[in-house]
């Protein structure tokens, strides 16, 4: 909590917001180059992808109004664009790798137990753990 609340105090939301931006043009960027490399390069991937992107910078944009709206909310605004953030990053890396560069075996692994602990959440053990 230490981190985001530092964060609050060092970075406007609209600086985060650009930086999520840029992070989403090179995952768009990074994806189609594996998909060229790897020879399934198609239209109708890259719009969906770009629809999805879009759709977040959107949901972004409509939480940093509500956090200048509401004051109280800015720090759950702060906390789901470091996510965003974060996703964004495994996501570019994942594409780097894929297209053959070289990362330290330490990130690699980190990035394939991340991804794993997403694909095996439970949505009903979530909703338990939210009441």
């Amino acid at each position: 909590m230490s981190f985001i609340t530092q964060l609050q105090k060092e970075v406007t939301l609209e600086v985060i917001y650009i930086l999520f931006s840029i992070l989403v043009a090179l995952d768009i960027a990074t994806g189609s180059f594996k998909a060229w490399k790897k020879g399934g390069f198609k239209s109708r991937s890259l719009r969906d992808g770009m629809f999805g992107s879009m759709a977040e910078l959107m949901f972004l944009l409509i939480c940093i109004i509500i956090a200048k709206l509401i004051p109280i909310s800015r720090f759950i605004v702060y906390v789901i664009l470091t996510v965003m953030i974060v996703k964004e990053l495994s996501s570019i890396i994942e594409n780097l790798i894929e297209c053959g560069a070289k990362v330290p075996a330490w990130l690699a692994k980190g990035l394939k137990v991340y991804n794993d602990k997403l694909d095996n959440i439970d949505i009903n053990d979530l909703k338990k753990d939210a009441q």
